[in-house]
C-alpha cells in the first residue's frame, strides 16, 4: 500500500492533516507513530540536548557571559521533539516545525561566527537571529517542497565560510573537526536513505534516516565544546 493511500484513509490518525512534502525511505503506517524507526531515533537529540543543557547550567562563566551558547542544548531538545512529531505524523505543519528547529541551529552557528568576525554587533544579534528564522518559516510555507533543507544547508555553508575566515593559531579546532567528521558520517546515511540507494521501506526497526538522527545528535556536544573556548575571550 502506498503512502498516499494510507494517509487518505479516514480511520488513520493523521489523515485529516496536510501530508508532508519530504519523503524518506521508511513507509508510513496508518498509526499514531507513522514511521517508528525515524520517530523513536529522535530521542538521541533529546538526551544529548539535556546533557549539554546541564553542562551549560553548571558553567557559571557561560551563563554570565553569553546566552547564545546556552541555546545549543534547548535547540537539540527542540529538534528532537519536532522531528519526533514530524516522523510520527508525516504532516506538513510538523515538517515546517522540524525544519524550522533545524534552522535555529544553523542560524545560531552563523550568528556566532558573524559576531566573532565583527560583522554583527551585540545589539543586532537577537533581531538578526529572529529575522532570518522568521523568513525561513515563511519561505517553507510559501514554497513548500525541500526549501527548508536548502535553507539549512545554505546557512551551514555560510557558517563554515566565516569559520574559514576566522581561522587562527589560537583557536583549538579539535572539536570542530570532530563535528565535521561526525556530521559527514551521518550525512552519508541521510543521502543513502533520502535517495533510496539503501532502502527497505518496510523495516521499521532500522533506517538510514534513523541512523542520521543518532549520529548527528553527537554534533551538538562537539559544537558546544568548540564554541565554549570563545566565552572567556
Amino acid at each position: 500500500m502506498t503512502v498516499e493511500k494510507m494517509l487518505d484513509q479516514s480511520q488513520c490518525p493523521w489523515s485529516n492533516f496536510e501530508p508532508g512534502t519530504i519523503r524518506f525511505c521508511e513507509a508510513n503506517l496508518c498509526s499514531w507513530i507513522s514511521a517508528p524507526a525515524n520517530t523513536w531515533s529522535n530521542l538521541a537529540y533529546i538526551l544529548v540536548g539535556l546533557y549539554v543543557w546541564r553542562e551549560v547550567r553548571k558553567d557559571v562563566s557561560i551563563s554570565q557571559n553569553t546566552r547564545s551558547l546556552g541555546l545549543i542544548g534547548p535547540i537539540a531538545i527542540l529538534i528532537g521533539v519536532t522531528s519526533f512529531l514530524f516522523h510520527a505524523s508525516f504532516t506538513f505543519v510538523m515538517q515546517v516545525l522540524d525544519l524550522s528547529s533545524m534552522g535555529l541551529l544553523s542560524s545560531l552557528l552563523l550568528v556566532l561566527n558573524l559576531k566573532r568576525a565583527g560583522k554583527l554587533s551585540q545589539n543586532k544579534v537577537v533581531p538578526f537571529y529572529l529575522a532570518i528564522n522568521l523568513i525561513g518559516v515563511a519561505m517553507q510555507i510559501i514554497f513548500k517542497g525541500n526549501i527548508g533543507i536548502y535553507l539549512f544547508a545554505l546557512q551551514i555553508c555560510a557558517a563554515l565560510y566565516f569559520e574559514f575566515l576566522l581561522r587562527n593559531e589560537k583557536t583549538n579546532y579539535r572539536m570542530y573537526f570532530w563535528t565535521l567528521a561526525v556530521f559527514a558520517l551521518s550525512y552519508v546515511f541521510w543521502l543513502l536513505d533520502f535517495h533510496g540507494i539503501v532502502c527497505d521501506p518496510n523495516n521499521h526497526f532500522f533506517q538510514g534516516h534513523a541512523v542520521w538522527h543518532v549520529i548527528n545528535s553527537i554534533c551538538f556536544f562537539t559544537l558546544y565544546r568548540f564554541y565554549r573556548q570563545f566565552v572567556d575571550s
